[in-house]
C-alpha cells in the first residue's frame, strides 16, 4: 500500500521535528504568531498558497519546510517552498524577493535544505532538520560575511593562518593531519580550523561545527551535495 502525503507527515516528519524539540501546532487565523518559539505551524498561509509547516524561532518565521510523500524525491521540490518563501507576508526579512531564509523539502527520510540569503543558491542535502536554536545562530551570521572579511582583510594582515600540507577543498573534509580547512581564492595560501583540539578557529568562519556552519566563497557547508 502507498503511503499516502498526510500520513508521511504525521508518521515521519512530525516525529523527527518533534525529536529535535519543534512543537507542531496548527495554524489559526487570531494566532499572535509574535510569541511562537520552536513552534512548526502547519498549513500557513501565503499570498502562494499554504505552507506545509513554517517554522517560527523567537517570533520570527525562519522556515518553511514543504513536505511529500515518502516515494518522492524532494530535492526538486524545494521550488515550492521557494514560492511560498516569496509569498509570505510576516518573514523576517527580503533576500531577492524571499522573506524566509531557510527552506527545506523532504519526504520523511531525505531532507534538502537551501539558504535564501547566499548570492549562490545552492541546494543541499542534510541528515535532518535544524534545531530552533541552530536555525536561531544561523540566522544571526550572514553568508555573505565570509566575502566581506577576506574583502577588509588582505593576505599579509591574516597573521595567525598556517599553510597546510595535506589541505583539504571548500567543502570542508577533513585533512590527513586532523584540520578542516579552504583555499583562499587566488592567494596560493590555505586557512583552517585544527579538530584536534576542538577547534581553534583561524578565521571567522566555524568550519568545524557541522551542518549549520557557513564557509566562505560560496560553499554551503560540510557534508552536503548542492545543485543549482
Amino acid at each position: 500500500m502507498i503511503e499516502a502525503e498526510r500520513q508521511t507527515r504525521k508518521r515521519r516528519i512530525d516525529m523527527r521535528l518533534r525529536a529535535l524539540g519543534w512543537k507542531i501546532a496548527p495554524h489559526r487565523p487570531s494566532m499572535d504568531t509574535s510569541k511562537l518559539e520552536a513552534v512548526a505551524l502547519e498549513e500557513y498561509p501565503t499570498v502562494n498558497g499554504p505552507a506545509d509547516y513554517a517554522l517560527f524561532v523567537r517570533g520570527k518565521l525562519l522556515g518553511i519546510i514543504e513536505a511529500k510523500k515518502v516515494t518522492v524525491n524532494p530535492q526538486n521540490v524545494l521550488e515550492q517552498a521557494k514560492r511560498y518563501a516569496l509569498g509570505a507576508a510576516d518573514g523576517p526579512g527580503l533576500w531577492d524577493g524571499y522573506r524566509v531564509p531557510f527552506l527545506y523539502a523532504s519526504n520523511g527520510e531525505l531532507v534538502w535544505h537551501l539558504d535564501t540569503r547566499s548570492h549562490k543558491r545552492i541546494s543541499r542535502q542534510l541528515s535532518g532538520f535544524h534545531t530552533a536554536t541552530a536555525l536561531a545562530e544561523m540566522y544571526k551570521r550572514s553568508s555573505q560575511e565570509g566575502f566581506d572579511w577576506f574583502l577588509n582583510n588582505p593576505i599579509e594582515r591574516i597573521t595567525r593562518a598556517a599553510p597546510l600540507p595535506a589541505a583539504i577543498d571548500l567543502r570542508g573534509r577533513e585533512s590527513d593531519h586532523g584540520w578542516a580547512a579552504f583555499d583562499v581564492v587566488g592567494s596560493g595560501h590555505r586557512h583552517g580550523q585544527d579538530l584536534s583540539d576542538g577547534g581553534n578557529d583561524l578565521s571567522p568562519f566555524g568550519v568545524g561545527g557541522g551542518e549549520a556552519d557557513s564557509l566562505p566563497c560560496g560553499s554551503e557547508g560540510t557534508g552536503g551535495t548542492g545543485s543549482a
